[in-house]
């Protein structure tokens, strides 16, 4: 074997490569979000963020983050920031 790769072997080669991301995808996907795991929420719907704005072109703001971020109505390991 000369260690070429031919066009045949370069396509099957990403081929694969490209089937392999998929399922890897696809599989990761089912691990975090098993069938029925994530539901429409219901209750308090999205709210309007305080608004900042600036002064002579420059915004003065200090950002908090800190945990417990709720997403979709669920608790998260997200950081969220000022409330």
């Amino acid at each position: 074997m000369s260690g070429e790769v031919n066009r045949r072997q370069a396509l099957a080669i990403v081929g694969l490569g490209a089937v392999g991301t998929i399922v890897g995808g696809v599989g990761t996907g089912c691990a975090f979000w098993p069938s029925g795991a994530v539901s429409a929420p219901t209750g308090e719907g999205f709210r309007e963020p305080q608004s900042l704005t600036s002064s002579s072109g420059a915004l003065s703001v200090t950002l908090r983050a800190a945990p417990g971020a709720t997403l979709m109505g669920r608790q998260t390991q997200a950081l969220g920031y000022n409330g």
